[in-house]
C-alpha cells in the first residue's frame, strides 16, 4: 500500500528514494511515539494496580450524591465538638443545600478521610 501526503502538502517524493526535508518518516514516528509513551509505563503500571480505589474515588467526588453509610450494630452516642464559627455555618449552610443532616456530614467526612489516611481496612470491617 503506497502513503500518500494529506491534501495540501507537497509531495517531495522522487524516483529511487525520498527527499523529506529531515522530516522523519511514518516508521520513524512511531517509533519516536512508542519510545515517548513508554516513560507513562510506571504511572499506567500503579494506576492499573489501584483501578478499584481510584473508581472509588471518582464516582464519589465527580457527583453531587452524598454517600450514606450504614452501622450495623452498636448504640448511637453525642459527641461535642468545638469549631469556629465560620466552619459551623458553612457545614449549616452545606446540609441544608444538599438535603442532608449534619450527622450524615459528618459521618461521610470521617469515614473517607480514615480510608485516605491509612484505616481503610478498619473502615471495611466496621462498615460490614
Amino acid at each position: 500500500m503506497v502513503a500518500h501526503p494529506p491534501r495540501g502538502w507537497l509531495n517531495l517524493e522522487r524516483e529511487g528514494g525520498s527527499t523529506n526535508c529531515g522530516m522523519p518518516d511514518q516508521s520513524e514516528r512511531n517509533i519516536q511515539a512508542m519510545v515517548g509513551l513508554e516513560r507513562f509505563l510506571p504511572l499506567l503500571e500503579y494506576l492499573e494496580a489501584h483501578k478499584g480505589h481510584l473508581e472509588h474515588l471518582l464516582q464519589t467526588t465527580d457527583s453531587k450524591q452524598i454517600p450514606h453509610y450504614n452501622f450495623h450494630g452498636g448504640n448511637t452516642i453525642t459527641k461535642s465538638v468545638s469549631m469556629s464559627s465560620n466552619l459551623d455555618q458553612l457545614i449549616r449552610d452545606f446540609a441544608k443545600e444538599m438535603g442532608v443532616s449534619q450527622r450524615v456530614i459528618f459521618e461521610t467526612a470521617l469515614i473517607q478521610f480514615m480510608e485516605r489516611y491509612g484505616y481503610t481496612s478498619q473502615v471495611s470491617i466496621l462498615l460490614q
